[in-house]
């Protein structure tokens, strides 16, 4: 889904939609579980606690509101057929008042005098708009106002997990929220409902960084649905009476206004302590300076919140998708990030990764990690190794249900982001250093990032800190000359000189969560949220999913950063309020189409470069650009024709002009093909030597240029919210306005 705030609700609905496209499971279609998602959520509770049921039971027994006639019983302030769902508000938010009260929600007994406070408090707001996330300055011109929306009902709270931590909300509000509760004539899952639960939750898990997964009832006057939405989908319970079921009623209610706030879906790990914002991470293993490497040392860091305690420095506005959040913390007087995300099953864990490569120059440095902190199966109560969504495009088989896990890891914290470095050197150097870390964690480890984009590089302190580091541009490496006089007497174990060790890299390449080690083959575009923009032509391409993810493919994601940095910045390292070509025809379309887009920028590679302040600077990076789209084209071209042949044998097919078995000969040919040019594509004489030749030749340039009359500086202007797809302006690392491109 697209990261750019939205102007309307029903954009934001139709974002949803798509979003959660063919990841809906509902209990009442087959295969009907044994057990429903409803009963599995009263009976985890009852395990935990075994006077549960037998609590809740003798409150229905007591409560006046609830009156038995014969067999039969029955809410007696619920309308039996009422005409407008407004005849249920109050009557429902009573209900759920009293039993919040009635069971002992509305506080934790014996609250402690200081410290957090664990409350309940119910509040009817059909008629309360709350604010959804988006612009932080509403009043600039242009800009999107704050979309605002209201569930019927909701329940708001205070405790070590919520927003507020001794008292509930003055104010109704989405991160105070609790519980929201929907209430309709009908308890069908219209495309309509579906879309209005999805905002409710949406706002839910993007305004609570801490909130694993949000549970939503759907309330008509007879039945009682219960929708789990998590980072795998959506899980609808089927609906059942909750007037001839009081007891699983008031238990669902008690569970989703729960004192234990794990109950209600928050990660607990992240809560309130002695008035600032902690993260537990509970780390198995600890580094060693003395040997190099990690030793079994279980330990517990408890890590404060940096800035805004409830507010990440980067999160990923999206319900299904990794999920990632990132916030700047302090141990002692050592400051970290903590990166949260949710693993898909089908890749390796980041932290395995970054482990492996810790002390590789020009990557992230992992200073702990914790895995497998929760998973969508467990937080389902789903038992089996499989859950299908009930809807597919495809009739043949319907889409599994990703088992994501939640990882946690603790890096290394760096300066700042590609478009603050305040020269061409500072851009070049830095990308230069990150792809010989690049090339030294594929050659010594034979892991491939599979993921870059502008986000992703991260300039260290040496860099930001000191112009004076720049002086000559390709310090601690050999230059262009020695470069262009290597002759290896075996291509596949060509290897650039290495930069001495006590070389520090001016930017680490971060964020290996899409990484794969080249001995796993198969390709990296499995079920891919990645960052679009900065794709290779080949993954773009590769629908079929052919290909093996290769060093040319980063490096062509490498060459994309570095004109989106060039161009789509002005002097003083601003975005611009209207992208240039052809970043503006690329974020808005689909994969195969902004393939084609990408195949022809790479045959003229014609860019004007705006971020640098002197004509000469632009002037060379502008004949990198054009250096790098020559460089890359040929091989862009060779890989697009296998796999344009793939798809006219897939047409033949279907026009029956040739055979299932011819065409099955033919694409396993077109794969064969498609592996032998990876193959070539990791040679680094092939990729990275050349590469680097041009990164090289351009800094050499730089370095040696005549003293130039800057340009004129660019009109100040105000930060700002853009209305154009997939870019989100967000706080930097280092707390200005940069842009982050993330792709679901």
């Amino acid at each position: 889904m697209s990261d750019t705030p939205f102007f309307e609700i029903p954009e934001l609905k139709q974002a949803l939609s798509r979003e959660l496209h063919n990841a809906w499971v509902f209990e009442e279609t087959p295969p009907i579980p044994d057990i429903p998602f409803y009963q599995r959520v009263v009976d985890d509770a009852q395990k935990a606690d075994p006077t549960f049921r037998q609590r809740v039971k003798a409150w229905v027994d007591g409560y006046g509101g609830f009156k038995t006639t014969g067999t039969t019983g029955r809410w007696t302030a619920v309308p039996k057929n009422p005409e407008l769902e407004k005849e249920l508000y109050q009557p429902l938010t009573d209900i759920i008042d009293s039993i919040i009260v009635g069971l002992g929600n509305a506080q934790e007994p014996n609250p402690p005098t200081h410290g957090p406070v664990k409350t309940r408090r119910v509040v009817l707001t059909a008629k309360l708009a709350m604010e959804q996330a988006g612009p932080e300055d509403p009043e600039d011109t242009g800009v999107a106002r704050p979309l605002k929306s209201c569930p019927d009902i909701s329940v708001f709270g205070s405790g070590p997990c919520s927003a507020s931590e001794r008292k509930g909300p003055a104010k109704p509000s989405y991160p105070d929220t609790c519980a929201s509760f929907e209430i309709k004539l009908d308890d069908k899952l219209t495309p309509r409902v579906q879309a209005q639960l999805s905002v409710y939750a949406y706002e839910t898990l993007i305004q609570q960084p801490n909130r694993n997964f949000v549970r939503i009832p759907l309330i008509t006057a007879e039945t009682f649905r219960l929708v789990h939405f998590d980072r795998g989908g959506v899980h609808a319970a089927a609906p059942f009476n909750y007037h001839t079921n009081p007891v699983l009623f008031a238990q669902l209610i008690f569970l989703l206004t729960s004192l234990n706030e794990e109950q209600v879906g928050y990660d607990t790990s992240i809560r309130w302590e002695d008035g600032s914002r902690c993260i537990i991470v509970n780390a198995s293993s600890q580094w060693s300076e003395l040997d190099g490497a990690w030793h079994m040392q279980p330990r517990v860091l408890r890590l404060r919140v940096v800035g805004d305690p409830t507010r990440p420095v980067f999160s990923r506005p999206t319900i299904r998708s990794r999920g990632t959040k990132c916030w700047v913390v302090r141990d002692g007087d050592q400051e970290f990030y903590v990166k949260d995300y949710w693993m898909s099953r089908q890749q390796s864990p980041e932290s395995k990764f970054l482990a492996d490569i810790r002390g590789i120059f020009g990557v992230a440095e992992m200073h702990a990690w914790q895995d497998n902190i929760a998973t969508v199966y467990g937080q389902r109560l789903h038992e089996s190794d499989k859950l299908e969504a009930t809807f597919s495009d495809d009739p043949s088989k319907k889409d599994v249900v990703d088992d994501r896990v939640l990882m946690r890891l603790v890096l290394k914290r760096y300066a700042g982001t590609l478009n603050e470095a305040a020269t061409a050197v500072h851009l070049l150097s830095a990308v230069r250093d990150i792809v010989v870390g690049h090339q030294r964690v594929f050659e010594e480890k034979q892991i491939i990032h599979g993921d870059i984009s502008a986000s992703n590089i991260l300039l260290t302190s040496d860099l930001v800190d000191s112009v004076a580091n720049v002086q000559t541009p390709v310090t601690g490496f050999q230059g262009s000359a020695a470069l262009a006089n290597i002759t290896p007497v075996d291509d596949a174990q060509a290897s650039l000189p290495r930069a001495p060790p006590e070389t520090l890299a001016r930017a680490a390449l971060i964020d290996f969560d899409m990484a794969r080690r080249i001995s796993d083959g198969g390709s990296t575009n499995v079920n891919r949220m990645g960052t679009m923009l900065f794709r290779s032509i080949k993954v773009l391409s590769d629908t079929r999913l052919l290909a093996i993810h290769d060093v040319l493919d980063d490096l062509e994601s490498v060459a994309y950063v570095i004109c989106f940095v060039s161009s789509c910045y002005d002097a003083s390292g601003s975005l611009h309020r209207s992208l240039p070509s052809p970043f503006k025809q690329w974020i808005r379309a689909d994969s195969s189409v902004l393939a084609t887009l990408k195949s022809n920028f790479l045959a003229k590679a014609h860019l004007v470069t705006t971020r640098f302040s002197t004509s000469f600077e632009c002037e060379v990076v502008e004949q990198l650009i054009l250096d790098l789209g020559r460089f890359f084209h040929p091989h862009v071209d060779r890989v697009s024709d296998v796999l344009g042949e793939v798809e006219r044998v897939a047409k033949m097919v279907d026009g029956k002009r040739m055979l299932p078995e011819a065409a099955e000969a033919a694409v396993d040919d077109a794969r064969a093909r498609l592996a032998l040019l990876s193959e070539e594509a990791n040679l680094p004489v092939r990729s990275y030597i050349p590469f680097l030749r041009l990164l090289d030749e351009a800094l050499v340039k730089l370095h040696r240029a005549p003293p130039q009359a800057p340009l004129p500086p660019p009109t100040p202007k105000r930060p700002r919210h853009h209305a154009i797809p997939s870019i989100d302006i967000l706080d930097s690392l280092r707390g200005q306005k940069t842009c982050a491109l993330v792709f679901p």
